[in-house]
């Protein structure tokens, strides 16, 4: 078959482009017009080189767990314009990325570096972190206490409880929490006027690469200080792993170490964030879901679950095809690139009933709001463990809760969620 029957109309291919698409839900439609009439579809936005789009559930499982014949590390695994990938090759030597982390790696280098941290984020470990997420939970309930009846859940309670867990693990000084919470929104929603770095040229068509360079040096510049401590003195956290880890006997490089520190501090708490976010607005807007949850805490763990899937923080990934080859009738050739739409497959009407609707009560979904294959994420159990336990204190604290305002979502087309999330509420007394 030939590419040309597997275009998208432009609109489509635009809306795919647009950060604003995602957080005013233009992009649901696009998708849903997608999964029906090209579920494998070949998108040419203006400025951007062609990429495929993936829009089905089985088909984005399919290429996730080949990672011979799709690749994260050939190109930027985030969609970035056809000047910023020249910008970025050009600063690096040809590389497509500033700084490799886990989520750009392929075998056999992803699984040797995913050892060096994966038993922080075993069941078994993160268990043991039950009283601080409790104190943590408690202390967001406190401050909703001191909020008088309202607040915006979003950026006052949801965005800094993960964050707390995250930098407790890899050892941050409180007083740098908020300063790695900017640097996180910058590196995620670069294009949303409310966190996209200072002093660049918005005109410039490479401006998301300079904009990823400029905050990528400021978390190097940060966690190389908190490299060089831990070396000299290393301590019981995360940070000491990161800054002595070696593979194949071999120190990793000092572009690999920064990876590390960037996704963990990054991933490690912006995505739960959002999807903390999402199960608030879920509540507020539902009393019948909050009067079930308040009457039976066994249900949280599946609230928690279709929260994440409803949220699926991270819209789209990037993976590259390594050869030619026909997928599903798709003539795919090497080097071609490929998006992956998890928002897209979570909603995927041929696995799912009714997905739009937010359903604690649906039939088990494996969703891949984690990602799925050898990339799932390495913080999946930390994260559902986190909102497990913060609804567990903040469902019995609240008498009501109810939405006040209209929900502001980040605009972005890698990473989005809600940023701003008014609710009004009562507490339960003392």
């Amino acid at each position: 078959m030939s590419v040309e029957q597997f275009r998208i109309p432009s609109d489509h291919a635009e809306t795919l482009v647009d950060a604003k698409a995602y957080a005013d839900g233009r992009i649901y439609d696009t998708h849903a017009w997608l999964r029906k009439n090209l579920p494998i579809g070949r998108a040419e936005p203006e400025g951007y080189d062609p990429f495929w789009v993936i829009t089905r559930y089985d088909d984005l499982r399919a290429i996730s767990r080949d990672n011979q014949a799709f690749h994260s590390g050939d190109r930027s695994i985030v969609l970035t314009s056809h000047a910023s990938e020249l910008l970025v090759r050009k600063l690096t030597g040809d590389k497509p990325f500033f700084v490799r982390t886990l989520v750009q790696m392929d075998p056999p280098d992803h699984m040797k570096y995913r050892l060096l941290t994966q038993g922080w984020f075993a069941p078994n470990r993160i268990g043991a972190l039950q009283e601080r997420l409790d104190k943590l939970a408690a202390a967001s309930v406190d401050k909703m206490r001191s909020r008088d009846g309202a607040c915006d859940f979003a950026a006052e309670i949801g965005l800094h409880y993960p964050l707390e867990v995250i930098m407790d693990i890899l050892g941050v000084p409180k007083e740098d929490h908020q300063f790695m919470l900017q640097l996180t929104q910058e590196v995620f929603a670069p294009l949303d006027p409310d966190s996209m770095p200072e002093g660049l040229d918005l005109d410039n068509p490479a401006f998301l690469a300079e904009a990823n360079k400029a905050t990528l040096d400021r978390i190097g510049a940060y966690f190389s200080r908190i490299t060089e401590d831990r070396r000299r003195q290393p301590r019981d956290d995360l940070s000491s792993v990161i800054a002595n880890a070696q593979v194949d006997g071999q120190a990793i490089s000092e572009m690999d170490t920064q990876g590390y520190y960037t996704i963990v501090a990054t991933a490690g708490h912006d995505t739960t964030s959002s999807s903390i976010a999402a199960a608030m607005h879920a509540l507020a807007a539902d009393p019948k879901l909050f009067s079930r949850l308040k009457a039976d805490a066994g249900l949280i763990p599946a609230f928690v679950q279709e929260a994440i899937r409803w949220a699926a923080p991270v819209k789209t990934f990037m993976r590259s095809a390594t050869k030619d080859a026909d997928f599903q009738g798709a003539p795919f050739r090497a080097k071609d690139w490929i998006m992956l739409c998890y928002a897209s497959a979570n909603r995927d009407e041929a696995v799912i009933r009714d997905a739009d609707k937010f359903d604690i009560d649906r039939p088990k979904f494996d969703h891949v709001s984690f990602g799925y294959g050898a990339h799932v994420c390495l913080g999946q159990h930390l994260a559902r463990l986190e909102m497990k336990i913060l609804f567990e204190h903040l469902v019995p604290a609240l008498k009501s809760v109810a939405l006040d305002g209209e929900v502001e979502l980040s605009q972005s087309f890698f990473v989005n969620g809600a940023k701003h999330l008014p609710i009004r509420f009562e507490l339960e007394a003392n």
